[in-house]
């Protein structure tokens, strides 16, 4: 019984230290990395979201409607004003949109390919137009900054109502759909890592309870309250390592 328990208190005491050093050492630089992977990502994409919101609170502001074809019209007014009311915020109060969650992101993003696929699919461009007499040198100079910061290739462009839904067309297709992954992974990857936490704590406290037990009460069975609790936290570890996250 003697050598079962040093035996016991051996692979405990493994297991403790390779614990401390999986939480305190490991997860943080895994956790470090892939923070700093996804914000890589993500920064610009933000960046651009965030002009491209404030292009459409500037020409929203040009947009007038007419009363032909209601439904589909209303339909196409409350998206660009969904998107216009975001945009006014970021303008307001700061230069870049707040991170959002994926539904958030999804929602947004089908707002934004609902301007380019109701404009061009449903055919409501004779129900609206530019009202020229609002447009100002002003308009005109934070469109194209607004649009200089989404792409340099989308300068010099001329300011009519095609704009807004090719604008919306190319942010949907080539900006937002390459990387509509990434924050739903990201998430994924935080509520993985939370449980391997719980799991690391909670095993390296059921070492911790063993090996005091196995030191305080040597001569308790060893079976049942000693090689059993010592085999459950090696596979509590097995587990916490082979689902510990290390990519989004």
């Amino acid at each position: 019984m003697e050598i079962q328990i040093n035996i016991a208190i051996t692979i405990l005491s493994a297991l403790l230290t390779g614990g401390f050093i999986l939480f305190f050492v490991e997860n943080q630089h895994i956790e470090r990395d892939i923070i700093n992977k996804f914000r890589s990502i993500m920064d610009p994409f933000y960046h651009k979201l965030s002009n491209y919101l404030k292009f459409v609170y500037f020409i929203n502001a040009l947009i007038r409607y007419k009363t032909d074809n209601q439904d589909i019209t209303d339909k196409f007014k409350s998206n660009v004003d969904k998107l216009s009311s975001k945009g006014g915020e970021v303008f307001a109060y700061s230069n870049n949109i707040s991170y959002l969650s994926q539904k958030k992101l999804d929602i947004l993003n089908d707002s934004i390919n609902n301007v380019w696929y109701l404009f061009n699919e449903a055919q409501i461009k004779e129900n609206i137009f530019l009202d020229t007499k609002s447009y100002s040198v002003f308009n005109n100079e934070d469109i194209e900054k607004a649009l200089s910061e989404i792409s340099p290739l989308y300068t010099n462009r001329n300011i009519d109502i095609n704009l807004l839904p090719y604008i919306s067309g190319e942010f949907y297709s080539k900006v937002w759909q390459p990387l509509d992954y990434v924050t739903g992974n990201f998430e994924y990857w935080e509520k993985q890592c939370r449980l391997n936490k719980l799991l690391l704590i909670l095993s390296l406290g059921l070492v911790m309870i063993v090996m005091i037990s196995a030191m305080c009460f040597p001569s308790v069975g060893c079976s049942l309250f000693i090689t059993i609790p010592t085999i459950i936290c090696c596979i509590l570890f097995m587990i916490v390592l082979h689902y510990c996250p290390v990519k989004i």
